[in-house]
C-alpha cells in the first residue's frame, strides 16, 4: 500500500514539475477602437501576471470578420510589455470584427486560457421599460 502511494506521489510531482499543472492566463481585452478615417482598428488590453512556468513567447490576437464562431486569423505580438496593437487596414477590409487573445509561454503541457471575445460593433442600448427606486435608495432598471 505504501509503495502505491509513493509511486502515485512521485508521478504527481513529476507531472506538476514538468508544467502539466500550469495555467497560462490570457490578456484582458479592454477596448476596441475603430479608426474609420484611416481604416484601422486598435485593440487595448491589460497583461496577465508574468507566468513563472517558462519564458514569454508571444501574445496572439485572433481576429474574425465572420463572427464569434470564426474562422480566425492570427496576429503575433512579440513584445511582452505591449498593451495595445494597431491592426492596419482591418476596418477598411470589413466593418465587423471579433477578437480574442492568448498569452504563450515556453511551458510544454500548460493549459492556455483565452480572453473574452469582443467585437468592434457599437453596443446596443437596451430599452428601459421602467425604473424602480427601493426604500434603501437602490435603483432598478427593467
Amino acid at each position: 500500500m505504501k509503495s502505491k502511494f509513493f509511486l502515485s506521489a512521485v508521478l504527481f510531482f513529476v507531472f506538476c514539475a514538468n508544467g502539466f499543472s500550469q495555467t497560462i492566463l490570457a490578456p484582458d481585452l479592454q477596448c476596441v477602437v475603430n479608426d474609420q478615417v484611416n481604416g484601422n482598428i486598435t485593440l487595448y488590453w491589460t497583461n496577465p501576471p508574468v507566468n513563472p512556468c517558462g519564458a514569454f513567447v508571444q501574445y496572439t490576437i485572433y481576429a474574425s470578420q465572420t463572427g464569434a464562431g470564426g474562422p480566425y486569423n492570427q496576429v503575433a505580438i512579440n513584445n511582452q510589455a505591449a498593451t495595445s496593437f494597431l491592426l492596419t487596414g482591418y476596418y477598411a477590409s470589413s466593418p465587423n470584427w471579433w477578437f480574442y487573445m492568448e498569452a504563450n509561454y515556453n511551458c510544454p503541457g500548460a493549459t492556455i486560457l483565452q480572453s473574452d471575445t469582443v467585437n468592434n460593433l457599437n453596443p446596443v442600448t437596451p430599452p428601459i421599460v421602467n425604473v424602480t427606486v427601493t426604500p434603501n435608495g437602490d435603483v432598478i432598471f427593467n
